[in-house]
């Protein structure tokens, strides 16, 4: 489910036979309607565009619903977690009113791709991943709102880079440099590539993991679902700390007014 951008609103996927189609509903209750957008797609990972929600964003695939969503709520938790099954994805956008639905990338056949997906503050750029299709390995990807990319976020020291997130203020990109079933390390740089990457280097491997922006800025907060622990990182490098509790991995930061 995502909020509008003015809260009045939710946007959600619902299970529907062998599909998953969208709805919005009103946030104060009242009123509930599903969105038309026929029946040979299954969706997922609805995202307002910012900054007036006047159009949303979907993952679509010609997969059923029982393949797609339990790997996408994984994925846009965790990057990875299980094996995944659906195939046929794309990204889709659509106005709000439910009209003009439309694709923006290429159908894929790779099962991994489109499994994280956000857009910048602005609404100008979308944060997505997606595979190599010479060797599977997955890379964050930039694109504009027409789905023609800026640019790939290539490995440095890994195999793949993973699970793009963006600051709040859409300045950086927070993203996994992973080696494939090996250690990792999350790197942080201008969204615009402007200056060399911040490095910050986990205490685990492996990809089951999930973090998240401070609504600052200024640090990120990673679990991980097999080690059972959550580590607090400073986003201008430097060591963690081991927090005192442990995240079960679906973390969020509370905003808490000045």
């Amino acid at each position: 489910m995502a909020w509008s951008p003015d809260g009045r609103s939710v946007a959600f996927i619902a299970v529907e036979g062998d599909r998953s189609n969208l709805w919005v509903a009103r946030s104060d209750g009242i009123e509930a309607n599903r969105v038309d957008l026929g029946s040979e797609l299954s969706f997922a990972l609805p995202q307002w565009r910012p900054p007036d929600g006047n159009e949303l964003l979907l993952v679509g695939s010609t997969s059923t619903a029982e393949d797609l969503l339990p790997e996408f709520g994984y994925r846009d938790l965790h990057g990875f977690y299980e094996d995944p099954t659906a195939t046929g994805s794309a990204l889709y956008l659509l106005r709000s009113d439910g009209s003009n639905l439309r694709r923006i990338t290429a159908p894929s056949g790779d099962a991994n791709d489109y499994g994280v997906v956000s857009w910048t503050p602005d609404g100008s750029r979308i944060l997505t991943q997606s595979a190599i299709p010479t060797t599977g390995y997955i890379v964050a990807r930039l694109l504009r709102p027409d789905g023609t990319e800026v640019k790939a976020v290539a490995p440095k020291t890994g195999d793949e880079t993973v699970s793009p997130l963006v600051s709040p203020d859409g300045t950086q990109v927070a993203y996994v440099d992973a080696v494939a079933d090996g250690p990792w390390t999350i790197r942080i740089e201008p969204i615009d590539g402007s200056a060399k990457a911040t490095e910050i280097d986990v205490p685990w491997g492996g990809q089951a993991a999930t973090f998240r922006w401070s609504p600052d800025g200024e640090q990120l907060i990673v679990s991980h679902q097999y080690y059972k622990e959550t580590w607090l990182f400073d986003a201008s490098g430097g060591p963690g700390t081991r927090a005192t509790w442990t995240d079960p991995g679906s973390n969020a930061w509370q905003r808490v007014a000045p």
